[in-house]
């Protein structure tokens, strides 16, 4: 089932193309709903907690909020923290869900790692002994681009942990047929930390104004550039896990049998992800539903906090 998804309020059209069922969601963030979520935010912003846990010989952090609904556990992509989520999306996910942050290895943590081991594997063993030993039954596992290919490879470990996946411009296997993430746009030296964010947020924001950007600063959860990225030593194990587990044969085939229902998120304006490419892929998952996101770049959940919520929950 294919649905398209697109920022003015909540409306809903069905129709068909094909074989697929299509559904067409619109809405554009008003003055009103950004208002609320702020107040919202406010609220909540007192009650995000920080956590150490050990897992699989070393120290994993994350954030939780929320005290009521089923769990959800959000996995960033490459090169962020879970610093990088949107507070506005955060605020409404935790309105009825418990909301778990994950932080990968080495990120956000005072020990000591080895990065040569670092995998999609690894890291996705992680996020299942994290969710075994806190006990968190019914979970859903929401993964934005590299986190989607964790959360798949989660699935393919423990299928019977998670009630579905939500994935985000997710990273995809390709079993190296084709190309599935785009190169990034050459730039200037920076030289302030503003150029730094603005080129990230210029690559994965539609039409992004660098008149925005205290705004989206705000939305982080911490926003001085070492708490929203990691170092230079894990966003290079990280880059390289990713390069290998799309081009895994082996991967791909599990792909096409995997029994956790996923919901595949693809915005229409990423310059990241190919998403002719993922759409082709993601069709080939058995239980998937597919969700183009209108007038979104790479990262959904902080373009369109509030309306990806509500889609989130609606479904």
């Amino acid at each position: 089932m294919i649905i398209y998804l697109c920022s003015n309020f909540y409306k809903l059209w069905i129709a068909s193309e094909s074989k697929w069922n299509v559904k067409m969601i619109k809405s554009t963030q008003s003055k009103l709903a950004g208002l609320l979520f702020g107040i919202i935010q406010i609220i909540m912003a007192q009650d995000l907690y920080s956590n150490l846990i050990n897992i699989n010989g070393h120290q994993i952090h994350y954030y939780q909020t929320g005290t009521r609904g089923e769990p959800i556990v959000l996995l960033t992509g490459y090169a962020t923290t879970s610093n990088f989520w949107s507070k506005e999306f955060i605020s409404c996910l935790a309105t009825n869900h418990k909301v778990y942050l994950f932080d990968y290895q080495g990120i956000n943590t005072a020990s000591t790692y080895d990065v040569s081991k670092l995998s999609i594997k690894s890291m996705a063993s992680d996020v299942n002994q994290l969710v075994s030993k806190l006990n968190l039954k019914n979970a859903q596992l929401l993964g934005w681009s590299m986190g989607g290919a964790i959360a798949l490879e989660a699935s393919f470990q423990s299928p019977n942990l998670y009630q579905n996946l939500i994935l985000l411009a997710p990273v995809l296997p390709t079993g190296g047929k084709t190309k599935l993430i785009q190169p990034m746009p050459e730039h200037a030296p920076f030289k302030t930390d503003s150029d730094v964010l603005n080129y990230v947020l210029n690559n994965n924001l539609y039409n992004y104004q660098t008149d925005n950007l205290k705004y989206y600063k705000s939305q982080f959860i911490q926003s001085k550039l070492e708490e929203i990225f990691p170092e230079k030593l894990v966003r290079d194990a990280q880059g390289k896990a990713m390069g290998e587990w799309v081009v895994n044969l082996a991967v791909g085939e599990q792909f096409k049998i995997a029994t956790t229902p996923a919901t595949f998120y693809l915005p229409t304006n990423d310059t990241i992800i190919n998403q002719d490419t993922a759409l082709a892929i993601a069709k080939e998952y058995p239980n998937g539903t597919i969700i183009k996101v209108k007038n979104s770049g790479h990262a959904i959940a902080l373009q369109t906090p509030d309306t990806l919520c509500t889609n989130i929950k609606e479904y």
